[in-house]
Order: C-alpha cells, then structure tokens, then sequence
C-alpha cells in the first residue's frame, strides 16, 4: 500500500490500495504544474442536495465515503442542517463539503474509494453533486 502525495504534503497519511494509488499517481503527473501551488489554488466545493428514500442503506453510503472524504483533505462547512428555500427546487437534506483545491474534489469523486461508497447508496437516495471552483477575485466592498 502506497501513500499519496500530491501538491508537496501527503494526503492526510491515509493509506490508499495500489490500485488508487496509481490513479493518484496518474492524476498528479497530469497536475503537476500545480506542484507546490496548493495555497494559490482556488478551493474546491462539493455542493450536495438529498432525498433519502432507504435510510440505513444511506447510513452505509455516510459511514464508507469517510474514506474518500479524508484522503483528499475534505471538511464539512454544512450538514444536513436547517434551510430555507428561497426560490427554487429543494431536497431534504442539503450538504456543503470544501476540498483544498477543485482538483481534489474532482479526484475524490472519481477515486476508487469514493466509487466503492457511492455504489452503496445506488438505491439509498436521489442526489444531485455539483462540484464547484471556489472564486478567488475581487470581492463586495
């Protein structure tokens, strides 16, 4: 078992199977020019929206992506926490998870162990995922 590294740190010491570690591996030869820019880099955002139609196949799905979620460096800025609908369509549950950068996020999605969790909640709920850029521009003043 290898450990990834990726833009000059380690992903948080986990240990992934060889076989992610080579995606990794090939994920961060196509991403090096970013090597060493991880502070200048834009966040990466997962901005997730749920119905949950079988709860404790969806608690599986919640306890396996952990894995995912912790190799590449990801927190929870929301959770399944009260909202309001504004304007627009919703679902139940309402989730907003921040990356170290978009290309973290994008690799998470599309890691081996973030595949693995997600074909458990194939029948669990019905989920929308966009994975968004955070903006680094000028801001209101």
């Amino acid at each position: 078992s290898l450990r990834a590294s990726r833009y000059g740190a380690p992903y948080l010491g986990v240990r992934l199977s060889s076989k992610s570690a080579v995606a990794v591996h090939r994920r961060s030869q196509t991403a090096s020019k970013y090597h060493g820019m991880a502070e200048i880099m834009s966040k990466g955002y997962w901005i997730v929206r749920v119905d949950i139609t079988e709860p404790e196949a969806f608690k599986a799905y919640v306890a396996s992506n952990s894995t995912a979620l912790k190799i590449f460096g990801a927190k929870y800025l929301a959770r399944a926490g009260t909202f309001t609908t504004v304007e627009g369509t919703t679902r139940s549950r309402n989730t907003i998870v921040e990356f170290p950068s978009y290309q973290h996020a994008l690799d998470c999605w599309h890691s081996a162990e973030y595949q693995e969790a997600r074909a458990l909640r194939s029948n669990a709920a019905e989920i929308d995922i966009v994975i968004v850029e955070g903006y680094e521009g000028p801001q209101l003043s």
